[in-house]
């Protein structure tokens, strides 16, 4: 709750900046050809299956892999993201992140994989 908040007061609750990192990692890895492939399959390996499921037991959305990459992202630089004092902040830190160079792909998958199987 207290980095969701803090995203909001950033004007950045909607949370479109998530796409910009997968776009922009995209774009920067493919110098690294290999690697951009590499992620881009992990990406889209597994199909998604799941719902999220909200409070109450409501069904909402369907669950991918990249969600997961998002929230694993935003847990490793949480007290980063949390000293941010404007949306700027947010978006020059968007560009400075690197997908090949990040533990989180690999965070991404178990999580996944975790709730996967709180589902099933």
């Amino acid at each position: 709750p207290e980095l969701y908040e803090k995203l909001v007061t950033l004007e950045c609750g909607n949370m479109l900046f998530c796409q910009r990192w997968l776009l922009l990692g995209f774009k920067r890895e493919s110098k690294n050809f290999s690697m951009a492939v590499k992620i881009f399959t992990m990406l889209n390996a597994v199909k998604p299956t799941h719902y999220l499921t909200l409070q109450g037991g409501k069904k909402c959305g369907i669950l991918s892999l990249d969600m997961f990459l998002v929230v694993a992202v935003l847990s490793s630089f949480r007290k980063e993201i949390l000293s941010f004092k404007d949306q700027t902040d947010v978006y020059q830190w968007t560009c400075k992140l690197k997908l090949a160079d990040m533990a989180a792909i690999a965070t991404a998958k178990q999580l996944y994989n975790r709730y996967a199987k709180q589902e099933d």
